[in-house]
């Protein structure tokens, strides 16, 4: 556990060792992540994935399963992937041969991406990886971690000390994929399958709606990560309340030494009352996780 950093922002994983995903039910919710070093024990013994969507900054994986092919398919798209990987901090290898990832973390205005996987027929030939359509992490296994082959996954370049920004060019590539994919399933007309607790219309402001409201904001700790804390406010702006950006600033300045402004400011200017995500339903959720019974 020697070579994992702690109190740097990283969300960590336990994973069966020589596996390269984990088994627990709800490992990729964000209570089953270990943050602290006290826990660390928690992973002794053990194969040890990144939650990336829960990092604070944000961290993603750039996952290269064929480097022939995505060096290929990069060329087709006007992009050096050479370039690309050297002007990243963190590479790592897993030992199979033809495959490596790299760590970067993503900017805050944008925070987690879903995961897009670029595909050759039917097998993968990268993946730009972070979070579920859901809004839950991925998880990406780190050295020194061993591969199901026996082999070791090993730093080449960097280690989680060094992780820099995504290159500005691989950022948009994403994003450019992720902008297609939304063009693909409106042109085909199909049927998006939102959240169970999505809801469609705002709810009308009332005095007893609010204090509904900041009652199960007081059961969710603000002193949180980075995604929890967007969650929430989005969740908060989701109802329309005219109050709703002061009910949440109200709730964040409850962690005084993690209050941002601009962090704030971004978040809330993120959101979108077209965007699938976060409802008031998703701050029932963590409300009853805090103790909430009402």
């Amino acid at each position: 556990m020697s070579k994992l950093l702690w109190n740097k922002g990283l969300s960590y994983i336990p994973i069966p060792l020589g596996q390269k995903g984990p088994t627990t039910l709800g490992w990729n919710r964000p209570e089953n992540c270990i943050t602290a070093q006290e826990d660390a024990l928690k992973l002794k013994n053990k194969n040890v994935g990144i939650a990336l969507a829960y990092c604070e900054p944000v961290v993603a994986c750039f996952d290269i399963d064929d480097g022939r092919l995505t060096k290929r398919a990069f060329e087709h798209n006007h992009l050096n992937l050479l370039d690309i990987l050297k002007s990243s901090g963190a590479v790592f290898a897993s030992g199979r041969s033809n495959s490596l990832k790299a760590l970067y973390t993503l900017p805050d205005n944008i925070g987690p991406l879903v995961t897009k996987q670029h595909k050759n027929e039917n097998t993968t030939i990268y993946e730009l990886r972070c979070a579920s359509k859901n809004g839950l992490t991925a998880q990406d296994v780190i050295p020194p971690s061993i591969h199901p082959s026996g082999s070791q996954y090993t730093w080449l370049q960097g280690g989680l000390d060094s992780i820099k920004p995504m290159p500005e060019c691989l950022l948009e590539h994403w994003l450019k994929l992720l902008e297609g994919e939304k063009s693909s399933a409106i042109s085909t007309n199909e049927t998006l399958t939102l959240p169970n607790d999505y809801i469609p219309t705002f709810e009308a402001e009332t005095p007893q709606r609010v204090a509904l409201l900041r009652d199960q904001l007081h059961y969710i700790n603000p002193d949180c990560h980075y995604t929890l804390w967007r969650d929430v406010i989005w969740g908060v702006l989701s109802t329309g309340y005219e109050s709703a950006t002061g009910i949440a600033m109200e709730w964040s300045l409850k962690a005084p030494h993690r209050w941002n402004e601009e962090k704030f400011i971004s978040i809330v200017s993120g959101w979108s009352p077209d965007r699938y995500g976060p409802t008031h339903g998703t701050i029932y959720h963590y409300a009853r996780l805090g103790g909430w019974n009402g």
